[in-house]
């Protein structure tokens, strides 16, 4: 089953196009739009698109549209091309600070960047890798698997959660059915979100958004990767994080923090004791996530 993840509101034709081919195509992982964010020397940019199976490990597509107009092919096909490499370096820099996805100096696996257009653009394939509608899904066949612990720490570090996993490491594991065995086992799932997990933090619906679940269902940890998300997209943003329970306080701002890959301005991120949130925060101009035995988030 294929989960898709929408980083922001809204869809293109070419976003919806490409959606539609991939629910189709019988994959199983995690289709993100417009996530993650990188921050590169010229701002910060992302991917239009972002695709993980273990079958076809990871693709990254960029939706340029077609240009309109007298613009040259050849010039065209150039900005596709530094396009294209921009989305390298930075999925590649990301990878990197991972390092159970790098050995040595090289990547264990390698990004794949497709340009998709929801129609032909009448190019030639030799000029830059790029699919349509009718040759997508022959296209993402032909790249290589992923190993399983590769498709963990790869989901890990897009979805940002390996700053939460513990410090210490079980080494001295010896016994594949001991308590240590299936302890290490859980821990390195603590590093991986759900499918309801990934659409709670990263989806960017319009209007409120409401969040249940059970103690221990993961809301916290939810609610600190939504403020460090949205506090990566929207730098200037006042967001206010409440919460009913006192001791819960400082937990959230460790989370925050180690959830900001670069935090930018981290003072504009409240977190607030809820009695204590009219005074503390112009509630007309923040965008408040509020925590209770249930998560409501609200603009």
């Amino acid at each position: 089953m294929l989960d898709i993840v929408f980083g922001s509101a809204g869809q293109s034709p070419a976003e919806t196009s490409l959606r539609e081919v991939l629910s189709s195509a019988n994959l199983d992982g995690t289709l993100y739009f417009a996530y993650p964010l990188f921050d590169s020397a010229d701002g910060q940019v992302s991917a239009d698109a972002l695709l993980i199976t273990r079958e076809h490990g990871l693709v990254l597509f960029d939706l340029t549209p077609h240009p309109r107009g007298d613009q040259e092919s050849d010039a065209w096909i150039e900005e596709l091309l530094d396009r294209q490499d921009e989305i390298f370096r930075n999925i590649s820099s990301k990878l990197f600070d991972n390092k159970n996805l790098v050995k040595r100096r090289d990547l264990v696996l390698e990004p794949q960047i497709v340009t998709y257009f929801a129609e032909d653009p009448e190019i030639s394939e030799d000029d830059i890798i790029f699919a349509t509608p009718e040759t997508l899904v022959q296209l993402i066949g032909s790249f290589p698997s992923l190993l399983e612990e590769h498709e963990r720490a790869l989901n890990a570090t897009i979805q940002r959660v390996t700053t939460i996993k513990p410090n210490n490491k079980r080494l001295n594991v010896d016994k594949e059915d001991s308590l240590g065995a299936v302890l290490k086992k859980i821990e390195a799932g603590v590093a991986n979100l759900d499918s309801w997990q990934k659409k709670s933090a990263i989806a960017y619906p319009e209007g409120p958004q409401r969040i249940r679940g059970l103690a221990g269902s993961g809301k916290t940890i939810v609610l600190a990767l939504k403020a460090a998300y949205l506090h990566a997209r929207h730098p200037d943003w006042n967001i206010a994080v409440t919460y009913y329970s006192r001791s819960l306080q400082q937990q959230f701002k460790d989370l925050v923090r180690r959830l900001c890959t670069k935090p930018r301005k981290m003072s504009l991120i409240g977190v607030r004791f809820i009695f204590f949130i009219a005074g503390a925060v112009d509630q007309n101009q923040a965008f408040i996530l509020e925590w209770r035995v249930r998560m409501t988030l609200s603009h």
